[in-house]
């Protein structure tokens, strides 16, 4: 909860693991409500058939106590099975294939839900199958017989320029394992012709070469050719190879700043492939420095898209190996960038979140209940719209059914600073949806700070709640009015004296 709290409106990959394995072990153990809430919170992504059935199944006999449970429960059972629909139009081989069973639409039924047909789950792609054979049209064929042979290639600078043109040509459907596709061909078609230009005419001519390969290979493109390339000539590096070193180390710092980090989301190589920057340093450790530096120019210059990853592969690369120039480790890296960061990411700096400290005996049922449900409130840090309408169910749902147990996570919750949107649908919800006479002490004081605090809508709702539950109301704090304010009425007093 802390650590979703502590950034509002940002996706935290952590909770939303620890929330799914939550959903996975403990549903038969929790109480069934806070478990449904719990659900509420998981997103539309996730879609688990078995558990979605066991979370309705132990919802059926809380139908009849209230009308007002009823239609709570019904919208629950309307969003899980909504959930099974909002998946992308496009094929996406990450996204999860599950559909509802009759089984589960049973349970959507029995909670008042509306009945719909069972789809067939859609096909997974064979990403790895060529579609040679699918193919009919005489071009098909023509490039089907082509790529089953290699281009026939100029020598010298020529030669490497071409086949590095030719392999940036290729079809996301052309079978790599092709004669004209091979990767391993085309290291050897670049990298023996940049050896052979380095030996014959110096290194500043290999590295030329290495620039000119590079310009016609596409920044999303196959860069992990220019690591093979690189490791190549970093085998061949002897006592009677002069400038192979530093036309190794340039290519490997080459390779560190197009290679594509995070699943090819960020810029730059970054921790995983921090192996390229340690090993082009030692090679040459001011070349490689220089086109590091370069590259980061050259970002710096370009649109923002270009940044995303940029500084988290310059302290990877620094921590893996410093640099001998000033300001060339990890830490000298991440205070210079830490004052313009600090700028523009919203919300305050701070180090570290909540430290986590495991019991020595399980805790007991009514704490399991607890913290579940004030996770399940907790989502309501969240950003996307939807996402905060699950979070804002969850709630109506945990204070119909349940509000002792929400009225607890609640006054968590609202410990934490909420910007004022949040914190009034929070109280909007429950001025709407908590039973009359069972307001908790614990409630009452939380609601007692927040009807004296600066926030106006806020200080309402509060206060409005307060009074249905015949709680005393207090006097909100005299402010001093801001500056405009007072000149306002300065002028208004001149204007009618």
């Amino acid at each position: 909860m802390n650590v979703w709290l502590a950034e509002l409106g940002f996706e935290d990959a952590r909770v939303q693991t620890a929330l799914e394995e939550l959903l996975e072990t403990q549903t038969s153990a929790a109480d069934p409500i806070v478990v449904a809430a719990l659900r509420m919170a998981a997103g539309s992504e996730w879609r688990r058939p078995n558990i979605d059935l066991e979370v309705l199944t132990r919802l059926q006999p809380e139908v009849g106590r209230t009308s007002q449970a009823d239609a709570v429960l019904t919208s629950v059972a309307n969003n899980i099975a909504a959930s099974y629909d909002d998946q992308p139009l496009m094929y996406a081989s990450e996204t999860t294939k599950s559909v509802a069973t009759a089984d589960l639409i049973d349970a959507v039924v029995a909670l008042g839900g509306s009945a719909f047909a069972v789809r067939e789950a859609r096909k997974d792609k064979d990403e790895n199958n060529p579609s040679f054979d699918r193919r009919t049209d005489p071009a098909d064929l023509l490039k089907v017989l082509e790529s089953r042979q290699r281009p026939v290639l100029p020598a010298g600078r020529d030669g490497a320029i071409s086949a590095a043109r030719d392999y940036d040509n290729k079809d996301y459907r052309d079978d790599v394992g092709e004669a004209r596709w091979s990767f391993d061909a085309l290291v050897n078609a670049i990298g023996w012709r940049v050896l052979e230009t380095t030996q014959s005419d110096g290194a500043e001519a290999g590295i030329e070469l290495l620039d000119d390969v590079a310009r016609e290979i596409s920044i999303y493109s196959e860069n992990l050719v220019f690591a093979a390339v690189g490791e190549g000539l970093a085998e061949r590096c002897d006592d009677t190879t002069t400038g192979v070193n530093t036309v190794a180390s340039y290519c490997l710092a080459l390779a560190y700043t197009r290679i594509r980090g995070g699943g090819g989301w960020r810029n730059f190589a970054g921790r995983e492939r921090a192996d390229l920057w340690v090993t082009a340093y030692a090679l040459d450790p001011y070349t490689a420095e220089r086109k590091l530096a370069a590259a980061v120019g050259r970002t710096a210059q370009s649109n923002s898209v270009a940044f995303y990853g940029v500084t988290q592969a310059i302290i990877s690369a620094f921590a893996a190996q410093p640099t001998a120039s000033a300001g060339g480790t990890a830490i000298d890296c991440w205070n210079a960038a830490y004052d313009v960061l600090r700028v523009r990411v919203p919300g305050t700096p701070a180090r570290g979140h909540h430290t986590y400290n495991p019991t020595t005996t399980p805790d007991k049922f009514d704490d399991l209940n607890d913290a579940l449900a004030t996770l399940a409130v907790a989502s309501i840090s969240q950003g996307m719209r939807a996402d905060l309408r699950r979070a804002l169910l969850a709630v109506t749902l945990l204070l119909t059914c349940r509000p002792s147990i929400a009225q607890t996570a609640l006054v968590r919750v609202l410990e934490h600073p909420l910007d004022a949107a949040r914190i009034t649908w929070l109280l909007e919800v429950v001025r709407d949806c908590l039973p009359s006479g069972q307001l908790t002490d614990e409630m009452a004081a939380s609601l007692m700070r927040l009807a004296q605090t600066d926030l106006l809508s806020v200080r309402v709702l509060a206060a409005e709640i307060l009074a249905a539950h015949k709680k005393p109301v207090p006097v909100p704090p005299a402010t001093e009015p801001a500056a405009r304010v007072r000149l306002a009425f300065s002028q208004f007093v001149q204007e009618h004296e």
